[in-house]
């Protein structure tokens, strides 16, 4: 992926989460908009938050399990 595409949003957001009061949801929504004008399609672009939120809440349930079954 070229950095048009890919690094120059994701930086930007990143700003906008530390930067921003609720920084976190305009960033998404702003991030959603740059990828289909950077060539990303429609569909790709709604899956990825939702992609990944559902890895963020799996790893909220493995680590915590792995932990426990590890400690005993």
């Amino acid at each position: 992926m070229a950095y048009e595409t890919g690094d120059g949003p994701r930086t930007a957001a990143n700003a906008m989460v530390g930067v921003l009061p609720g920084g976190a949801a305009f960033a998404a929504a702003w991030a959603f908009r740059q990828l289909p004008r950077r060539g990303v399609e429609q569909v790709l672009a709604a899956a990825s938050p939702v992609v990944s939120g559902a890895f963020a809440a799996l790893s909220l349930f493995v680590l915590p399990s792995a932990g426990a079954f590890t400690a005993g």
